[in-house]
């Protein structure tokens, strides 16, 4: 006779299996500075953005901004990384603001047409005047 009588442990709920492994993945990323997510978590492309093309391979770019607007931003990507329309990475977050932005600034700026390509360089480094 058994003194102790066993009960099953309650296993998860499918969804709660799949919040679980989500936020797995979301861990993962974010202590392996990951962009990597699963399908349903990819940022969708906003209505009226181009799909990427050939030439819109993926670029490491290095810039400065405000620490405390970084770690604004990381607190949002820790916080909403888990839910639809949130972003799981800082790439995606900074690749989403930076499309609305220069919608806005087509819009107010040029008829609301992309930018023509620039036939030049880019200029690097401090801004004028600073």
């Amino acid at each position: 006779m058994e003194l102790f009588e066993r009960t099953p442990s309650p296993s998860p709920s499918s969804e709660e299996s799949h919040r679980i492994e989500l936020r797995a993945t979301i861990e993962w990323n974010i202590s392996n500075d990951s962009t990597i997510a699963p399908e349903e978590l990819q940022p969708q492309p906003a209505a009226g953005r181009a799909e990427p093309t050939a030439r819109d391979d993926k670029k490491s770019v290095t810039f400065g901004i405000r620490t405390s607007l970084n770690e604004r931003a990381q607190m949002a990507v820790l916080r909403t990384g888990g839910y639809e329309g949130g972003y799981i990475s800082m790439a995606a977050l900074l690749e989403g603001a930076l499309e609305r932005e220069l919608k806005r600034l087509a819009i107010e700026f040029n008829n609301g047409e992309p930018f023509p390509p620039n036939a030049g360089g880019f200029r690097q480094g401090r801004p004028l005047g600073s």
